[in-house]
């Protein structure tokens, strides 16, 4: 009885701590969660036909999921196109994190930040929202191959 409680404690310990960088356990680990674009339907934006551009809105999360507090860091948000160049890109500053602490980034029109997308017919086609926190490397991380993710989003003519 005793072994087979032993089994699943050490199958924890041993998914806490696989894939642990050289900055050790006791560092921070900041991910990027919930990427949104808006206003969307279904991950879909439409541009009119002559061109113009529409401004869209984004929304992201940064959270510290490693076991001490995270220092002050920037997030870098870039807009691929759908022939793989970067039409915006912008960097916001987030505040030190503590364990599980998140941090918020809404950014709309008008912009309260430095940074609104501007949509138009000539990016038809998939487009990538890709936000990475840590992008300089301030934070000495856990896990460094987690701070991106990435919403993909559609363009289509109206």
């Amino acid at each position: 009885m005793k072994k087979l409680c032993l089994i699943p404690l050490m199958l924890i310990l041993l998914a806490l701590f696989s894939g642990v960088a050289s900055a050790g356990i006791n560092a921070p680990d900041l991910v990027v969660r919930k990427v949104i674009v808006y206003p969307t339907a279904a991950n879909i934006i439409y541009a009119p036909a002559d061109g113009t551009f529409v401004k869209i809105g984004f929304t992201f999360i940064v959270t510290n999921l490693g076991a001490t507090v995270a220092p002050k860091s920037d997030a870098e948000v870039k807009l691929v196109l759908p022939d793989g160049s970067v039409q915006g890109h912008g960097v916001f500053g987030t505040k030190a994190l503590a364990l599980f602490q998140s941090e918020l980034w809404r950014v709309n029109n008008p912009p309260p930040l430095a940074m609104t997308l501007a949509i138009s017919s000539k990016m038809a086609g998939i487009n990538t929202l890709v936000v990475c926190a840590d992008v300089l490397n301030q934070a000495q991380e856990s896990r460094e191959g987690n701070n991106c993710a990435k919403l993909r989003f559609n363009v289509k003519i109206k």
